[in-house]
């Protein structure tokens, strides 16, 4: 393969992962965002005394994205 051509590759691989990365964010920050509205409305529906476990398990994994 000739350095043009692999020039050509790296740089469509790049920008083919660029796309992804912004994708993958902007789900997720629209995942964020739903499980943030959802929070409110537990909330403000049975109040923190009456969260379930799924109702902090969501945000477990929210958190882990960052340190996982």
């Amino acid at each position: 393969m000739s350095t043009a051509a692999e020039a050509a590759a790296i740089e469509a691989a790049q920008a083919a992962a660029r796309t992804f990365n912004i994708t993958l964010w902007t789900l997720y920050a629209f995942g964020v965002v739903t499980t943030a509205l959802r929070t409110y409305a537990r909330v403000k529906a049975v109040g923190w005394k009456h969260f379930e476990p799924d109702d902090y398990l969501v945000w477990v994994a929210v958190v882990s994205v960052f340190t996982g």
